[in-house]
C-alpha cells in the first residue's frame, strides 16, 4: 500500500501555465511543514514569511 506524495512548488516571477506539465524540482531547503490556519489573514502572513525565507535560500 503506497501513499501518494504531494508537493507544492512556487516559482517566483513566473506567470506561464504549467498544469499537466512535467517538471524537475531540486530541493534546496525545507521551509516548513503542513500547518492549519485560523483564517485567511494568518495564511497570508505565513506566505509572506515563507517567501522571504525561500528567497534567502536561493
Amino acid at each position: 500500500d503506497q501513499k501518494k506524495i504531494l508537493l507544492e512548488v512556487n516559482i517566483f516571477n513566473f506567470s506561464r501555465n504549467l498544469y499537466n506539465k512535467k517538471l524537475s524540482v531540486e530541493f534546496l531547503k525545507f521551509i516548513r511543514g503542513e500547518k492549519k490556519f485560523k483564517g485567511i489573514s494568518e495564511l497570508k502572513n505565513q506566505i509572506k514569511k515563507d517567501i522571504l525565507k525561500a528567497k534567502k535560500t536561493s
